[in-house]
């Protein structure tokens, strides 16, 4: 739990970077403005803890606090100084605002002083920082290990904070898309449009991270990895210009090939903000829907990838084993084969995607061609029928309009080959034979019948008697 020495050095780490900030933080833990819950209201249930600010009671993420230690509770307190100084602003001001408005306007502003407060922090840090290790692209050219560490400007390091200090434009998704080295389109929940890409480093993002209040993705966490040059390891799914999950991958040397570790994962489903997103707060979908991006990542952008690996929760081990993860050691997951909902959101992905490369076109049909063989079985409980349903919804995938050529041939010609054994053949067949043009049957035209007369052809009777 939170002790009031934990928001105390909290204020004394703020008070040596924004003195006024921290002065009046200061007052305001003496004059109990700023307290821990009394011992009857504390709890340390669910992922957050909390303490009060002005009668209201804040919540902490439990697993960044005991990681991070007291940097969750400097953001949560700079995150309400900065609210107060909005209020009183726009009380001087006397602005006509709505209710609703005046309370997302404070909240924002609130969410970019903290924002700005982390950036100054990590300028200082920058300076100190002379080399960062490697990303995962720089890595997967073949590099020596010797040269991992790459040398990064201090001067470049800065331009860039100093730059998303001064992006003050929302999220655009168009933008993104020319500018991104990765860009993966699917969908999530009842087919709500998605996009999965490198994480945008701009002031709209950060204060949507920073609101979310997520597990392992705090707003140092995200400045950290930019001026270690480990930016291009950290991807997110996004819904509406709204983030809504995230994930960090390293690329892991082995033997013979490489291997991807999901280091950290988190989506809107465990932050405390999630009613504030209507209904983008409660879609679904959106772990699978970043495991599909990092698993077409690795066999697309990073040729060779066969596995992906992480450390799962015992809370998680269930949503890992759907999707195929398979048990490595005492907290190791691997994947090899995608399986369920996993497979089916690579494939409508892979569709929206550019050209891919062999390796990730021989890896998807092989994941069509074992959908379809796993129709030849009979259902025979609801695990096996639920199984059966995202079989055929995968298969479906591949012949709607516009669908990868490639994967629509690979799932018609194994339903023809397997037809008498799965049911659903013959209208999966039709359906693919009406949506995809690249598998449909040449009409059959009637050959015509050439009728010739001519005398030359009855020379070889005219000695027949």
């Amino acid at each position: 739990m939170i002790k009031r020495e934990h928001i105390k050095k909290a204020i004394d780490a703020i008070a040596a970077r924004d003195p006024a900030a921290g002065y009046s933080l200061s007052q305001m833990l003496d004059e109990g403005r700023i307290d821990v819950p009394s011992r009857q209201d504390r709890s340390s249930a669910g992922n957050y803890l909390s303490f009060l600010f002005a009668g209201r009671e804040i919540p902490v993420n439990k697993f960044v606090f005991f990681n991070e230690g007291i940097a969750p509770i400097e953001q949560a307190l700079m995150v309400n100084y900065g609210e107060l100084v909005r209020k009183e602003v726009l009380r001087r001001a006397k602005m006509d605002m709505g209710y609703r408005d005046m309370s997302r306007d404070i909240r924002r502003e609130g969410l970019r002083f903290m924002v700005f407060h982390e950036i100054d922090y990590a300028m200082a840090r920058a300076k100190k920082v002379s080399k960062s290790p490697a990303d995962f692209r720089t890595r997967s050219r073949g590099n020596d290990q010797k040269h991992t560490g790459t040398p990064s400007p201090e001067t470049t390091r800065i331009s860039s904070l100093e730059k998303i200090k001064l992006d003050d434009q929302p999220l655009d998704t168009s933008r993104l898309k020319a500018e991104s080295p990765v860009w993966y389109q699917g969908t999530v929940g009842s087919g709500i449009d998605a996009c999965f890409t490198a994480f945008p480093y701009c002031m709209d993002s950060l204060i949507q991270v920073a609101d979310l209040n997520l597990e392992f993705f705090h707003v140092r966490f995200l400045l950290n990895c930019l001026i270690r040059g480990m930016e291009n390891n950290l991807f997110i799914c996004l819904v509406d210009q709204q983030i809504l999950g995230l994930v960090f991958i390293t690329l892991e040397a082995k033997p013979f090939f490489p291997e991807i570790e999901i280091k950290y994962i988190a989506t809107v489903a465990n932050s405390p903000s999630r009613e504030t997103l209507g209904h983008l707060g409660s879609l679904r979908g959106i772990g699978t829907f970043l495991v599909s991006g990092v698993w077409l990542l690795g066999k697309n952008e990073l040729g060779g990838v066969k596995t992906i690996s992480l450390d799962s929760e015992i809370g998680a081990r269930g949503f890992y084993q759907s999707l195929g993860f398979q048990s490595r050691g005492l907290e190791g997951y691997v994947l090899k084969r995608p399986q369920g909902h996993l497979s089916r959101v690579i494939v409508s992905m892979a569709n929206n995607a550019g050209p891919l490369k062999k390796g990730a076109v021989r890896d998807l049909n092989a994941i069509i061609a074992r959908h379809v063989r796993f129709l030849r079985r009979e259902a025979r409980s609801e695990e096996e029928k639920s199984l059966r349903d995202i079989a055929v919804a995968s298969i479906r995938e591949c012949l709607k309009p516009n669908s990868n050529p490639q994967f629509a041939r690979t799932a018609i010609r194994a339903l023809l080959k397997y037809r008498a054994r799965i049911p659903e053949s013959d209208d999966l067949v039709q359906y693919g034979l009406e949506h995809v043009p690249a598998v449909r049957r040449p009409a059959k035209k009637a050959q015509p019948v050439l009728v010739i007369q001519d005398d030359r052809f009855k020379l070889h009777l005219a000695r027949v008697s």
